[in-house]
């Protein structure tokens, strides 16, 4: 038996289980000498159907329960939900350890334990202790790969004072990446199992991290790695259009597009001389559009050395030209219906707006920063006025 003594047996149901399969093995090995190699076969279908019923029940128990009842109801039921998934879950694991959703179970067993004791606001305790089991004696490499993650969040867990503010894990660790061992334990992770669906999101965490320490050579080997082994994987092409970003900052920057505004071909290569201001914005974001005024308003302060262009992220061009016209500004805009998907977007790895790009009059790239801290960028590249 896998479990410790710390994991409870399941109830009266997985007892009946239990029972069930242990009636139909000794019914198989009274028949096996009298019957033929059909008869072995319908056993092992019916087998294969009560497998996949209690999966299915496992799946239906995995349905995120409807929020218009009061959160106290809510949080009893959701609660009561796990506990009862998770029996099913180790009844599927009893029944059938070389089932063919093995896997599956055991990466729902361990985010079902995460998550209950977070809605207790628990120690993870029995986390570990299943994790441990499953370190000692993988049953398979995806399961020593599923443990090996969630030993992550365990340490990364631990190396907070507060707890998760949500049961939702997002494929990651629960916070930011805290210090030099949670990122050793990363890394190593990543060496060990570079192909999990865990990867993306931890090499992403490392490259944002190595960013922020100026670690250029960690962050130039997790775009490698995602490059290498998710090519086509979203965080792989917004980490590439981070870098990209990265990379480019006191090199020429240029794009070409039609304006969805004011007409025309615009070319960043005819802005020569001018400060240029490139906004990513949307009229679906509040702080967007207070960027938006806040450029434009910097525009009018600096007429003769800055100019504004618009990237706009909206899905229509009514919804474009009412944004404009409320904010008053009448910058050329770049527009392709795209939303996040943007091409601009996408190449430049923009995940959050505002952004605003900002070259000096040379057309170089002197960064993309949110907030005020364009506003610093920008009178840099203008220098003193006359």
């Amino acid at each position: 038996m896998p479990y410790s003594h710390s994991m409870s047996l399941p109830n009266k149901h997985l007892l009946a289980r239990a029972g069930a399969l242990v009636a139909l093995l000794l019914a198989t090995t009274n028949w096996s000498t009298a019957q033929s190699r059909p008869a072995d076969q319908d056993t092992n279908t019916t087998i294969t159907s009560l497998e996949s019923k209690l999966w299915k029940d496992i799946v239906r128990l995995g349905q995120t329960l409807p929020t218009t009842q009061p959160h106290e109801k809510w949080f009893e039921l959701a609660t009561q939900r796990r506990e009862e998934r998770l029996r099913e879950i180790r009844a599927y694991l009893m029944l059938y350890p070389g089932g063919s959703h093995r896997n599956e179970a055991i990466r729902a067993e361990l985010e079902e334990l995460f998550e209950l004791d977070v809605l207790r606001n628990a120690d993870y305790d029995n986390l570990a202790t299943r994790v441990s089991e499953l370190l000692r004696n993988p049953p398979s490499t995806t399961a020593h790969a599923e443990a090996a993650y969630w030993n992550l969040v365990l340490q990364q867990t631990s190396s907070r004072s507060d707890r998760p503010p949500t049961t939702k894990h997002a494929d990651g660790p629960p916070a930011a990446l805290a210090n030099a061992n949670i990122r050793d334990a990363c890394q190593d992770y990543l060496r060990r199992f570079p192909t999990t669906r865990y990867a993306p999101r931890l090499a992403q965490q490392l490259f944002t991290d190595a960013l922020r320490r100026s670690d250029e050579a960690l962050a130039s080997q997790m775009v490698t790695h995602l490059g290498n082994h998710f090519p086509d994987h979203p965080t792989t092409l917004m980490v590439q259009g981070r870098w990209r970003r990265e990379t480019t900052i006191g090199q020429p920057f240029e794009l070409e597009f039609e304006s969805a505004t004011v007409g025309g071909h615009i070319d960043t290569r005819n802005y020569q001389g001018q400060v240029l201001l490139i906004v990513v914005w949307a009229d679906f974001s509040p702080a967007a559009q207070a960027c938006a005024t806040a450029v434009e308003q910097f525009r009018r302060d600096h007429a003769s050395a800055a100019t504004v262009l618009g990237i706009s992220l909206d899905p229509t061009p009514a919804d474009l030209e009412q944004a404009a016209a409320s904010l008053g500004i009448n910058w050329p805009q770049y527009l392709d219906g795209r939303g996040w998907g943007h091409r601009f977007a996408l190449r430049w790895g923009v995940d959050q707006i505002p952004l605003v790009f900002v070259l000096d009059r040379q057309g170089r790239l002197l960064g993309a920063a949110s907030d005020e801290q364009w506003a610093a960028l920008a009178r840099v590249a203008i220098g003193p006025e006359d």
